[in-house]
């Protein structure tokens, strides 16, 4: 197997985020994951290839950058921002916790 699996752990320490940052991301759908075992309650597991991908999808040039440090923009202009408030904001964004 060239393109070994990892643990959600492995991932987060990867990317610097906590660990259920990436469960959380691989739930919603942003990062595909692999469940030991095929089944519902299996282990989510990520394999390398599916992250560095998603890093690339995830990466953005400087110039588009000003809107995230903006911030998500009222409800009168719905073209800009994430669309997310409160804890769901915070969510898929917490760092990871170091010491």
């Amino acid at each position: 197997m060239n393109d070994p699996l990892l643990k959600a752990r492995e991932v987060a320490d990867l990317l610097g985020v906590e660990m259920g940052t990436v469960v959380d991301w691989a739930l919603d759908g942003k990062l595909p994951f692999v469940r030991l075992g095929g089944t519902p309650r299996g282990r989510l597991r990520f394999r390398r290839s599916d992250v560095e991908e998603a890093i690339q999808r995830w990466t953005r040039a400087p110039d588009t950058l000003s809107d995230d440090i903006q911030g998500p923009a009222s409800t009168s202009d719905p073209g800009r921002g994430n669309g997310k408030v409160g804890s769901d904001a915070r969510r898929s964004i917490r760092p990871a916790r170091h010491g």
